[in-house]
């Protein structure tokens, strides 16, 4: 009899454990500013997926239309670098944004970009109302800036660069393959 327990207790200690994070409890509207470097009201606008990882991770940038700010915002777009829901390694913590919705969101400044997870107390318009009623109306944010085009030019100057460096490789290599075919035949 001992014996089996023996084996019952080895068997669990191989027996893998699934955690994940969670929130530890509510804070007030109050705390979730006091927390974060901006806070506003925006509708996603663009998602660019997985453009970097850090820490092992895919993020995505999300792009908002910002409608209202009440901590940190001039600008009248956001981006945000969020950890992407398609990375196998989120987090129950991770938020997943919709392109055309609108959220209250409450986000950090860490290692240089904008970060939220549902912790902070970022939330889809429709389910932000106490939010809303503490916060009041915001003010619209004075500076117009177009983040989907800034990305979209960096990514056009990084094609460019590797066009000119791929191209003469290919052409490089397709002249040897032609010399080596030649010398074969003769």
């Amino acid at each position: 009899m001992r014996g089996r327990w023996f084996i019952f207790v080895l068997m669990l200690s191989f027996y893998p454990v699934q955690t994940s994070a969670s929130c530890a409890g509510g804070i007030s509207t109050e705390e979730q500013v006091n927390h974060s470097d901006i806070v506003f009201k925006g509708t996603v606008i663009a998602i660019d997926p997985k453009v970097s990882r850090t820490n092992g991770r895919a993020n995505d940038y999300v792009v908002f239309e910002v409608d209202s700010a009440w901590k940190g915002v001039n600008n009248t777009q956001v981006r945000l670098l969020n950890p992407s829901i398609y990375d196998n390694t989120s987090s129950s913590i991770d938020y997943e944004f919709s392109e055309g919705q609108t959220y209250v969101v409450f986000a950090k400044k860490e290692a240089g970009e904008y970060q939220t997870d549902s912790c902070m107390g970022t939330r889809l318009l429709d389910q932000a109302q106490e939010e809303l009623s503490y916060l009041g109306e915001g003010d619209k944010p004075a500076n117009t800036v177009n983040l989907v085009n800034e990305r979209s030019d960096s990514t056009n100057m990084i094609a460019v660069i590797m066009l000119l460096y791929i191209t003469p490789i290919i052409t490089l290599a397709a002249i040897l393959a032609n010399k080596r075919k030649k010398t074969r035949e003769e």
